[in-house]
């Protein structure tokens, strides 16, 4: 997770794991395991539009780089949990 956060991102987008609300669950399973390997990432930061080509790249050309190279400006150093669950709330597309 650490040396490829969008790859595991871009795994989770690709099996579809969730019924309903797969985006939103998504991250939320994505950020509790980022925060488990000491990084964090700055969703506030991204860009929806261009988030979503480096996922869809991801996830048609799976372990070129395409959505890790997006996240390595957005990664830090892990937050403290309830700041990022505060982050994840205060994203308009998740709700």
């Amino acid at each position: 997770m650490r040396a490829k956060p969008g790859a595991v991102l871009g795994s989770l987008a690709h099996a579809h794991p969730f019924l309903d609300g797969n985006g939103r669950a998504i991250m939320v399973v994505h950020t509790v395991l980022a925060n488990r390997a000491g990084i964090s990432i700055a969703w506030q930061e991204a860009d929806k539009a261009a988030f979503l080509v480096a996922l869809t790249k991801e996830i048609h050309l799976p372990g070129d780089g395409h959505l890790d190279a997006y996240l390595a400006p957005l990664l830090h150093e892990a937050a403290v949990q309830e700041e990022q669950i505060e982050s994840l709330k205060a994203l308009k597309t998740l709700g």
